[in-house]
């Protein structure tokens, strides 16, 4: 199983069904480029991966 969490402070999506598109574009992204890596997890005997992408970090504004 894949589970994804994204923080997204200034998106409103519950709100701007626009925000809402964003970040299902933002998913569906993600799940075309993960496809295949559970079973090669499994191929390889890797059991969890634990994968963090800090925008705000590499953009020079890390957070506290």
């Amino acid at each position: 199983m894949i589970t994804v969490n994204a923080n997204a402070s200034t998106l409103c999506p519950k709100t701007k069904p626009e925000d809402m598109e964003k970040l299902k574009e933002l998913y569906c992204f993600l799940d075309s480029q993960l496809a295949g890596l559970e079973s090669k997890m499994e191929e390889l005997g890797c059991e969890k991966l634990v994968i963090t992408v800090d925008t705000a970090e590499s953009n020079g504004k890390e957070q506290k």
